[in-house]
């Protein structure tokens, strides 16, 4: 018998694993997105359910096949968290080289058109100004990089709630059931 046939992969290996599966899946997603139509809120739901299929099918493998077919609804969360925040590494890394090296100019293109809304909004020079002088800070590709995996994470979060709904499977064993009865 071999001893390590019978050792499970640890959680943060398989969450791991299953985000940067996921993270690629959102990539290729990423590019099928433009073909679709251009509404935020739509492309928003679009990954949404990308990410909720992804952690939906890595945690229920993690569960049937390292869990012996169960898994807390607690630890169900953590490990689609831990799956999503892989993920937006991943993201993360690509939007990161998209604005540095690939498309540079999609920054000052949108910064140039807030310019133009507040213009057309009547806010004075001076304060269009300052917040430019701000926008621009914030649109920096490192900070861009942050805020995808902020955001990414966040989704993820929100997602592995509904799922682990489904996905949590508990052995009941008689002694806990005394122990609820008592």
């Amino acid at each position: 018998m071999n001893i390590m046939s019978d050792k499970k992969t640890p959680l943060i290996r398989s969450a791991m694993n299953g985000g940067f599966i996921t993270g690629g899946i959102l990539v290729f997603s990423s590019i099928i997105s433009y073909l679709l139509p251009k509404s935020a809120l739509f492309q928003i739901l679009f990954f949404i359910a990308i990410l909720s299929l992804c952690i939906y099918t890595i945690t229920k493998k993690y569960r049937d096949k390292e869990l012996d077919g169960t898994i807390s609804f607690q630890k169900s969360i953590g490990f689609g968290v831990l799956i999503s925040f892989f993920a937006s590494i991943i993201i993360a890394f690509i939007v990161y080289l998209e604005l540095t090296f690939a498309s540079p100019s999609v920054i000052d293109s949108l910064i140039s058109s807030v310019r133009m809304q507040y213009e057309k909004m009547g806010i004075s020079k001076s304060q269009i100004d300052a917040t430019m002088q701000i926008l621009t800070k914030l649109m920096s590709p490192l900070f861009m990089t942050i805020v995808v995996i902020l955001f990414f994470t966040f989704l993820g979060f929100i997602s592995s709630l509904f799922t682990s709904l489904i996905v949590q499977k508990e052995v009941i064993t008689f002694d806990n059931k005394m122990k609820d009865n008592l």
